[in-house]
């Protein structure tokens, strides 16, 4: 505040002007600007800005970001490039019942707490929830007013939350009380009709490759598992059980250890269309078939099979990887547009071979064409022949120097691969 009085600086000795400095000197973040030669005035303002970042940097928590389980099964450090169809099938199992026993021990902690807090208060469950629903009534009733208290809002932020989360949830549920896939009946889409069924289970147990499709799929606590009823309609889901039960799904969401072929044609029947896949598999040589097949059935037209969807599975331990060298990644897109030409797929495919017809779907009717003892390389066609290698004689991936797997002689045929009969330059007869 101006008071209109000048202060003398004259009369003032250096003992005054040595405390006025004292003062001014232990303000932090100040420096004393009436003595810029003495040394003991204060920081430099370098020195302040650099005290107040390093502050800023150690008040602040690491930021925690969500990721895998540290401990228990389907956690140890092993290359997933030395692991095989059977081992794959074995952790699938034990990580399945897992996952499944911590479920039941995280509802079982839930009711016990609440049964203790009940206790606590004199009062069974049922009041506890009835006076917890009060209680938040009051909080919200305070907060449209204006004179809510802070743990007030903190309630009805956190009911909120749980609210939103069960709403998202009950909106993705495919399954009902029993935990059954129920579908009412109607048009599953366009041009295809089912009539109401019921089915309990998952696909995934039926098969290990079935297994290797729902381990190709996101994950939700990544935020990558999108699942939809449309191609063009898929969404983020919060529970993988839900998105296996929608009709469309993208795969391949860490690696890429498969491809879909979209064939834009229908069959009379399954043994036809089985005819022609043989037919294809031995025209061009390809070294296996496709490992599953599926297609949306109509039951206005039993038996047919409509538009189907080729899914191919590389060798455990062949799986391209983000970090992969670029070479890999061009000798799989070769591979993906050789089996679409071979099989006369829809081009446009190629664009995003890595979402299509989920299998797992019970609104999806699939098959196992290929049933090796090891994904990706059950066996090769020979004359109409299928002669199943064993899986100790299978040889495993070649490795380079950096450790990484080279495409082995399949894929590298696969690649040049040509109709039977179609002669290169300078072949046959003169």
């Amino acid at each position: 505040m101006d008071t209109g009085i000048a202060p003398d600086y004259e009369s003032f000795d250096m003992a005054n002007a040595a405390a006025g400095a004292d003062f001014v000197r232990h303000v932090a973040g100040f420096a004393s600007f009436e003595f810029p030669d003495r040394l003991e005035a204060g920081p430099t303002p370098a020195e302040v800005v650099s005290g107040i970042v390093d502050e800023v940097r150690a008040r602040k928590k690491p930021k925690r970001v969500p990721g895998p389980r540290k401990t228990g099964p389907g956690t140890e450090k092993r290359d997933p490039k030395k692991r095989s169809a059977a081992d794959f099938e074995a952790r699938s199992d034990e990580v399945a019942e897992a996952r499944g026993e911590l479920r039941e021990a995280r509802a079982k902690r839930d009711a016990d707490r609440e049964l203790k807090e009940a206790t606590d208060r004199g009062m069974t469950v049922d009041e506890l929830r009835a006076d917890k629903q009060r209680e938040f009534e009051a909080a919200d009733k305070a907060i449209r007013q204006g004179y809510a208290t802070p743990d007030q809002i903190k309630l009805a932020y956190d009911v909120e939350q749980a609210q939103f989360f069960a709403k998202r949830t009950a909106e993705e549920s495919t399954r009902n009380a029993i935990g059954a896939f129920e579908w009412k009946g109607g048009e599953v889409t366009s041009g295809c009709y089912r009539a109401p069924f019921q089915k309990k289970g998952f696909k995934s147990s039926l098969h290990h490759h079935y297994k290797r499709f729902a381990a190709s799929c996101g994950r939700a606590y990544r935020r990558n598992l999108l699942a939809g009823d449309r191609k063009d309609g898929c969404w983020r889901h919060s529970k993988k059980v839900f998105a296996l039960d929608r009709i469309y799904a993208f795969f391949c969401a860490v690696c890429f250890d498969m491809w879909r072929i979209d064939i834009d044609r229908d069959f009379e029947s399954y043994d036809e269309f089985r005819a022609w896949i043989d037919h294809v598999v031995r025209e061009h040589d390809l070294p296996c078939a496709p490992h599953i097949v599926c297609w949306i059935p109509d039951d206005r037209r039993p038996g047919q099979v409509l538009h189907p969807h080729l899914y191919f599975i590389l060798p455990e331990g062949s799986a391209v990887w983000p970090h992969s060298e670029k070479s890999q990644h061009d000798k799989l897109k070769a591979v993906i547009v050789k089996t679409q030409e071979a099989f006369g797929g829809d081009k446009g495919g190629n664009c995003h071979p890595f979402s299509g017809k989920n299998p797992l779907s019970w609104l999806v009717e699939s098959r196992i064409v290929e049933r090796g003892p090891d994904a990706g390389s059950p066996g090769m066609v020979r004359g109409g022949r299928r002669h199943v290698r064993s899986e100790q004689a299978a040889p495993g991936p070649r490795r380079r120097r950096d450790g990484s797997c080279r495409p082995g002689r399949r894929v590298r045929r696969l690649v040049s691969m040509r109709p039977r009969g179609q002669l290169r330059h300078g072949e046959g007869d003169s």
